[in-house]
């Protein structure tokens, strides 16, 4: 231990015996705050049952950050003669007979220390040159160098809880290692839980159980200005710049943030399955790439699923009897082929209905026939002679019409309405040439005058397709909104009205097809404070059972966004989540009356309890997937009642299962 030059009975101790007991340094107020919260996390991320507390991952090494500050304040400073520190991320212990297990392959010797937070312990050292047994008690703190750790070992009752940590002085070394600086990074950002060494990353892996929860899902801990120096995640000699840097990074501080913690659990039977291919496919049944499928389709006969092959060369399937996952149909090479998908009701020809992929990059449509296990592309000489091939992103959403049995798809890149028969796949454009005009529209909704409409993206007004006389138009306010910008993005119908969801526009659209009324409501909505852009904060949403009340899954917002539909009233509701970017895309509401939104880079699924008294509970289910960015794009819901999340990036099919009966309010 040669960084202890300094001459203190610590120091002393540590070098010559290997251990120091400090007696009463943590106040008895101290240890009720910090065992407390180990209390309240307990609860929290065993929500079913506490009976079986985890200390290790789920968040527990970033818990008492509070206290590695209070450490580094009375130990390690005066230890190390510095004020410039890094920090383990050990969790603690509420077992039974620790044993204080050495690693090995170790990197370098540091110093640990143990706090008793509650009841007492007994260390036992046997050393070659000694054995002891001392008697430790609350607010005691054990240091001792980890290359001991094989020889001590640390008992107590089930009634205690022991604390962890480790600091070493932060050597220019470590301040300048790029790899190491982005491992931290990636820890806090993942919440991951290490082991005692400051100087490398070495993670608890957080395995996903149903009987568990993350601790940290609405977001990465809230730091103060030390703890994020403790945790090498901000530089000691820092500017303003570093610091805006940091925020954009991903790090966020408890000055800037409140209301982050979820409302206390509400228990039902509601849960996460996790569908992978057959044992006896490739990969050990894991769907591998990136950007595989963009979103989901529901057989009309209620027996299958189907995800839309984005990059992914085949179709996915889900059998919902079975929950057997396999790919089907002929491969299709190219990114972004489809997206989205249209359910087409079934005929005498086609019993059990037909499925519509609709094209994104891909110069065709996509068809799927269940009875028949067919999977087949039309339109192509259709689409390369309407289409500008070098421009991608042709349509985006689409609609069927009962009154022609006929899909009209919505122009994003594409110049014209797309209208084609999916029982005889003949194909024709309809309406005026919109131009090459870059994402005009993004979704389309039925109204309930039968017409449907296309959400502005970047066009000036809404698109309205009467499928009665086949007329196409465009749709504007008494002012026409201004080009460009990216406004809204997709949307959802309560009634009359057709809510736009913003995603880049400043309030909510809305669309009444009885009144024949434009107008937006909502003002001044805000996207995270990671950004200064203003951008991407609702792209999806889902209404309760009765249509009454609309709810916005946050995107790049902070909170979920809900919307009185009689009133046009808008509210934030539940905590602030600060994950970020791309939190959830679209969802639905289940049979248990929750709205489940789907996780992109989000921890886990939103859940949403309606509340007949206002106190709308908002919570996230953990999907085991803390560091997977990009999860999934959209997904369907099944005939049996189930809400599918089709892969993007993750390996799996996520099966959220609603509660069997309505939650109670």
């Amino acid at each position: 231990m040669n960084e202890l030059s300094v001459e203190t009975p610590a120091a002393n101790d540590i070098v010559e015996r290997g251990y120091h007991v400090m007696s009463s340094l943590l106040t008895k107020d101290e240890c009720t705050v910090a065992a407390s919260l180990v209390n309240t996390f307990s609860q929290d991320i065993s929500y079913q049952s506490i009976s079986n507390p985890s200390e290790e991952g789920y968040g527990s090494g970033w818990l008492l950050g509070d206290l590695r500050e209070i450490l580094a304040d009375r130990i390690f400073e005066p230890l190390y003669q510095t004020r410039e520190l890094l920090s383990s991320k050990e969790g603690f212990a509420m077992h039974p007979n620790t044993t204080l297990q050495s690693d090995p392959t170790e990197p370098s010797e540091v110093i640990r220390a143990a706090v008793i937070l509650t009841g007492s312990a007994r260390m036992c050292c046997k050393s070659i040159l000694m054995h002891e047994e001392i008697e430790l008690h609350t607010g005691d703190v054990l240091l001792w160098r980890s290359s001991l750790s094989k020889d001590i070992n640390l008992l107590h009752d089930n009634t205690s809880v022991l604390f962890y940590c480790a600091m070493i002085p932060a050597l220019p070394l470590h301040t300048q290692n790029k790899t190491l600086l982005k491992q931290k990074l990636d820890a806090y950002l993942q919440r991951r839980t290490g082991d005692c060494h400051p100087d490398s990353e070495c993670w608890i892996a957080d395995e996903y159980r149903d009987d568990r929860r993350h601790y940290y899902r609405m977001g990465p801990p809230l730091l103060t200005l030390r703890q994020a120096e403790l945790y090498g995640l901000i530089p000691y000699q820092r500017d303003k710049v570093e610091m805006e840097r940091a925020v954009v990074r991903g790090i966020r501080f408890v000055d800037h943030y409140e209301n982050t913690r979820p409302c206390p659990a509400v228990e039902d039977d509601s849960h996460l399955e996790f569908l992978t291919l057959s044992s006896s496919a490739d990969n050990n049944g894991l769907l591998m790439g990136q950007d595989k499928y963009l979103g989901g389709i529901e057989s009309p006969c209620g027996n299958y699923v189907y995800g839309v092959p984005g990059t992914a060369r085949q179709v996915l399937r889900v059998e919902l009897a079975t929950k057997k996952v396999d790919l089907i149909g002929p491969t299709f090479p190219g990114p972004f082929k489809w997206l989205r998908g249209v359910p087409v009701p079934a005929t005498s020809e086609y019993p059990a209905g037909c499925c519509i992929a609709l094209p994104c990059n891909s110069l065709s449509i996509l068809k799927i026939v269940p009875d028949r296990n067919e999977v087949y592309s039309f339109g192509e000489s259709d689409l390369s002679e309407n289409c500008n091939v070098e421009s991608g992103w042709f349509y985006h959403g689409g609609n069927f019409s009962p009154t022609t049995g006929c899909i009209y798809a919505i122009p994003a890149n594409a110049n014209r309405v797309m209208k084609f028969n999916p029982y005889t796949d003949k194909i024709q454009f309809i309406g005026p040439d919109f131009g090459t005009g870059k994402q005009k529209w993004y979704g389309g909704i039925e109204g309930s005058d039968g017409c449907i409409y296309g959400i502005p993206h970047n066009e000036t007004g809404v698109l309205k397709i009467d499928p009665n006389t086949d007329t196409v138009e465009i749709w504007y306010p008494k002012t026409p909104f201004p080009e460009g910008q990216w406004k809204w993005h997709g949307g959802l119908r309560s009634g009359h009205k057709i809510y736009g969801f913003p995603n880049n526009a400043d309030q909510i659209l809305v669309i009444d097809c009885h009144l024949r009324r434009i107008y937006a409501i909502g003002a001044d909505l805000k996207s995270g404070r990671h950004r200064d852009d203003n951008c991407y904060k609702y792209l999806g949403g889902a209404l309760t059972h009765d249509e009454r009340f609309a709810y916005l899954f946050p995107c790049d917002a902070e909170r979920v966004l809900k919307i009185d539909c009689h009133s046009d009233e808008v509210l934030l509701i539940g905590p602030i989540m600060t994950d970020g970017a791309n939190k959830f895309q679209n969802g639905f509401v289940g049979r248990d009356g929750c709205l489940y939104g789907i996780p992109q880079r989000a921890t886990g699924v939103l859940r949403i309890v309606p509340r007949d008294d206002g106190e709308d509970v908002v919570d996230i289910m953990d999907c085991g997937m803390m560091g997977v960015k990009d999860k999934f794009e959209g997904g369907v819901m099944g005939a049996d009642g189930c809400i599918y999340c089709m892969p993007l990036r993750a390996k799996v099919c996520v099966k959220i299962v609603p509660a069997t009966t309505r939650v109670s309010n």
